[in-house]
């Protein structure tokens, strides 16, 4: 696969990234049809306190009465 599977916008508020996103890269550079496949698009906004486990995954204990 010669394209990216993800992209990463980010700016001011109200610069137009949103529109960008899904006028011209959604199914221009991506060639995601999101009628025919909603599940493979993912909006999310980038905060300080999240961490690189939060996005790539990470695994976590299963606690029950104490026990792990």
């Amino acid at each position: 696969m010669n394209k990216p599977i993800q992209k990463i916008l980010f700016g001011s508020p109200g610069t137009g990234k949103s529109y960008k996103i899904d006028k011209d890269i959604i199914p221009n550079k991506l060639d995601i049809d999101v009628d025919a496949t909603p599940e493979n698009i993912i909006k999310t906004v980038f905060h300080p306190e999240y961490t690189y486990g939060d996005f790539i995954g990470k695994l976590m204990p299963i606690t029950r009465s104490g026990k792990v």
